[in-house]
């Protein structure tokens, strides 16, 4: 049968629909849509920024982000889907959350389809609820971050790759085309997609060397020129926004808006930086400490030790972060066991073994109407994935768990084939039904945490104690330790220094920023633990104890942040 767009869903349509329409029913995200985990991480204010700016100033990245001369360089599609809800309902985080969720809802979609091809309606829908009970999943569609949306775009991507390669031979012209742009808007989604492409391409290039028939080949290779139009129907002219609006390629996330020369001589200010910058980054934690550190102020107040040479390490990071893979393959060989460590935790033990054997499981269990290629489709794209992420990205475990759904999609391939020789060999469906039953029930067991563990709260509404403050900032440069409440201020967040208020204070006339919010929530003191130079931010009297540096124009009626002009 000929393979078209059409009838890709005209087959038993309503079966499926009536299981999609139970799939998103039952999906523990659909149950909450309304409601919050209030956490608002600084990527959630970041994409909110861009987001904002996106329509309102056709600007593709965030300007002075953090810092007075800092571009960020964020992947289009998660703040697009914001603007678009911000047309709506306004600038405020609910809107992150949205879209957030509605992604979250919509990937069980692909997913759902994607099993289905490879087994049955039944093997599909138990699968499907099982990802979605699981705690991480919630989790990915309840925090307004930039993995839900990965996670819908990478299915879908994944389920047209899976209908192509079925039959390409007899595949229409628009699926190959299809799969291409799908592949874009995981690029789009996530900088690290970029793997996606070559995934792709690696695939198609196997599959041509091991065709032993010409034409065979050359519809692989049409296939793949038509993937590669595609790709670029997409990614050609963001790139083209992105380098004429910042110069830069859009997989340079942080970049200096214009070069400015800071020379260091004193000895000291050098001896620090290095010794700062020498220290080991075995985890998040180090790395995250090591910044902070790393925003202290020069002698002079003239900038902070993390913008120094920052024109020299965006031009090296990237090759660096390459070529580091050869010098230190150790260290690369680590970081790959850990992310795949970092599996454990939405699945456990148990379950990331079997997922393990199911990766060799198509050489040693045959399949009469499944092609060995698509049983090994997902084990490929997971192999790569892992490899992509420990060499290009921070040890950031949530990276990992995005993909954690993708490896029970392999178990449940792996597990219908092995149900059906089961069967055969003894000869009654009931012995196939009975593993079923009893590998499904073993993996709900098995699963370390379920949907509700997430603490959830009804979503904020407008944040009456910080009115005051938004009239007085209107969107101004402000120092806070962190991007939400300086957000919550309506202003324009600055990395609050990490030095004496008298530094801090010429540092804000030297770049511009007029204001300075003080707040004592624990995750702003958490921050604070790592300023060694701010003993004076806990001070609730700074106006008293340097009236001539700052002056207080008001506070939140429970005294939880103030508000500070810089005189």
């Amino acid at each position: 049968m000929r393979i078209t767009i059409k009838n890709l869903v005209s087959k038993r349509w309503y079966l499926d629909f009536f299981c999609l329409l139970l799939v998103i029913g039952l999906n523990p995200i659909t149950q909450f849509f309304n409601s919050s985990s209030k956490q608002f991480p600084p990527d959630t204010l970041a994409y909110l920024t861009m987001g904002r700016d996106l329509f309102y100033k056709g600007q593709f990245y965030i300007s002075c982000w953090s810092y007075a001369d800092n571009g960020l360089i964020l992947p289009p599609l998660y703040p697009f889907f914001i603007a678009c809800g911000q047309l709506l309902f306004g600038d405020s985080l609910n809107v992150a959350e949205w879209v957030s969720c509605t992604c979250g809802i919509m990937a069980s979609v692909p997913i759902y389809l994607y099993i289905k091809e490879m087994t049955n309606r039944v093997f599909a829908l138990i699968t499907v609820l099982l990802i979605q009970i699981n705690y991480y999943y919630f989790i990915i569609g309840m925090l307004p971050l930039s993995e839900s949306t990965f996670l819908l775009a990478i299915s879908c991507m994944l389920l047209l790759t899976l209908k192509l390669f079925k039959d390409p031979g007899s595949a229409d012209k628009k699926l190959p085309f299809f799969v291409g742009m799908s592949c874009g808007l995981v690029v789009l989604s996530r900088q690290i997609g970029l793997m996606a492409f070559i995934f792709l391409g690696i695939i198609s290039l196997i599959k041509i060397l091991i065709s032993h028939e010409a034409e065979h080949r050359r519809v692989i290779l049409k296939n793949l020129l038509f993937i590669i139009l595609g790709w670029l129907v997409l990614l050609a002219p963001y790139t083209a926004i992105i380098y004429y609006q910042t110069g830069h390629h859009p997989f340079q996330q942080d970049f200096q808006e214009r070069e400015i020369k800071v020379p260091v001589v004193d000895p000291e200010a050098l001896s620090e930086m290095k010794q700062i910058e020498s220290l080991p980054e075995e985890n998040y934690a180090m790395i995250y400490a090591k910044r902070r550190l790393m925003r202290k102020l020069l002698p002079d107040s003239s900038e902070m030790f993390c913008r120094i040479d920052r024109k020299k390490r965006e031009e090296t990071g990237l090759l660096n972060r390459f070529f580091s893979i050869f010098k230190k393959p150790e260290a690369y060989t680590a970081m790959i066991f850990h992310n795949i460590l970092n599996l454990r935790d939405p699945l456990g033990s148990v379950i990331l073994y079997i997922f393990l054997v199911s990766c060799i499981s198509p050489f040693l269990v045959k399949a009469e109407k499944i092609i060995l290629f698509n049983r090994l489709l997902l084990p490929c794209f997971i192999t790569l994935y892992l490899f992509a992420i420990s060499g290009f990205t921070d040890t950031v475990s949530r990276y990992v768990y995005v993909i954690f759904p993708f490896v029970l999609m392999q178990i449940a391939g792996e597990l219908f084939v092995f149900c059906r020789a089961i069967s055969s060999a003894f000869g009654n469906r009931m012995w196939g039904v009975a593993l079923l039953c009893t590998a499904y029930a073993s993996f709900a067991f098995a699963t370390p945490r379920y949907f509700n563990s997430l603490d959830l709260s009804p979503k904020l509404g407008p944040v009456e104690a910080f009115a005051k403050m938004k009239e007085l900032v209107k969107g101004e440069p402000i120092f806070s330790l962190l991007p939400y409440p300086a957000f919550l201020s309506g202003g324009s967040f600055r990395v609050l220094p990490n030095d004496s208020l008298e530094k801090v204070v010429e540092y804000g006339h030297r770049t511009g920023v007029g204001w300075l919010l003080i707040s004592w929530t624990k995750h702003t003191m958490s921050e604070l633990h790592f300023y060694d130079r701010a003993e004076w931010y806990g001070s609730r009297s700074l106006e008293e104890t340097y009236p001539h540096l700052v002056k207080l124009r008001c506070s939140t009626p429970d005294g939880g942040a103030m508000l500070y002009e810089i005189r």
